[in-house]
């Protein structure tokens, strides 16, 4: 089925000129306070950089990204679809058990509703929407507690002379999902190894187009830019990608503020 008869609002409209990722990213050179230094680097300076992040060498160029994503979500470009909830992730799960959005639910991609469930479960369920729109879960959930565990930047070194960057990051998920991008990858691993490259494009979409940048830490914005240019490299795969550290357990004596003492 043609992009541009599926449901328009996840992809269509984000990508389209004039649309949310050129008014976001496009429309003003947005600033990157690099974390643990006191530089901030405009995003088409950081394109002049080459990034080493966990040993791989990277370059972050947000302009050639949305442009590649245009090319490649064309509106007439034939993919699998089919009648869908629009957008799996957990606040429009019902109870009883219904998964719905009314706002996207209808002809969807397949790539693209595995794409939002992913990319919800590692980043956006446990890190962003808790920290920068918690009126989701409040509004949404029975029981909205915060996030016990969150990706870092555990090392950042500017080399400004080689206009290089020396990163390096973990990635750290609860167990529930943990468990459950597992249960996700496993449908999706093709024969070889690796079916990233049928939800690239929209997981990339789906990176950049939820939380605004502007609204994001340096610390943050500078993991969502590394995972949208890994998310874009030929050489990774679904696992590497999606490859998450356990959450470190809380020291015994810790307690959440929202789990009552035991009696």
């Amino acid at each position: 089925m043609p992009l541009a008869e599926c449901v328009p609002d996840l992809y269509l409209d984000r990508i389209r000129p004039g649309g949310r990722l050129d008014r976001w990213y496009l429309r003003r050179d947005l600033p990157l306070a690099l974390p643990q230094t006191d530089t901030t680097l405009t995003l088409r300076e950081l394109a002049d950089f080459t990034l080493t992040v966990n040993g791989r060498q990277l370059t972050v160029n947000v302009a050639e990204t949305i442009d590649s994503l245009r090319h490649t979500l064309a509106p007439d470009r034939r993919r699998l679809a089919g009648l869908t909830q629009g957008d799996p992730t957990e606040p429009n799960i019902a109870d009883p058990l219904c998964w719905l959005d009314f706002e996207f639910a209808g002809r969807n991609t397949v790539a693209g509703e595995a794409a939002n469930l992913l990319w919800y479960l590692m980043a956006l369920g446990g890190w962003l929407v808790p920290r920068y729109q918690p009126d989701v879960y409040a509004r949404t959930l029975r029981l909205a507690l915060p996030p016990r565990s969150r990706p870092r930047i555990e090392h950042l070194e500017l080399h400004p002379s080689s206009r290089h960057i020396d990163v390096r990051y973990s990635w750290n998920t609860g167990p529930g999902r943990t468990a459950a991008i597992s249960s996700a990858l496993d449908g999706l691993r093709g024969e070889n190894g690796s079916g990233l490259e049928e939800i690239r494009a929209f997981l990339a979409l789906r990176i950049l187009g939820v939380i605004p940048p502007s609204r994001l830490t340096g610390h943050d914005f500078l993991l969502v830019l590394i995972k949208l240019t890994e998310s874009q490299d030929p050489l990774t795969t679904l696992d590497t990608f999606f490859s998450t550290a356990p959450a470190p357990h809380p020291h015994p004596g810790e307690r959440s503020s929202n789990v009552p003492a035991p009696a």
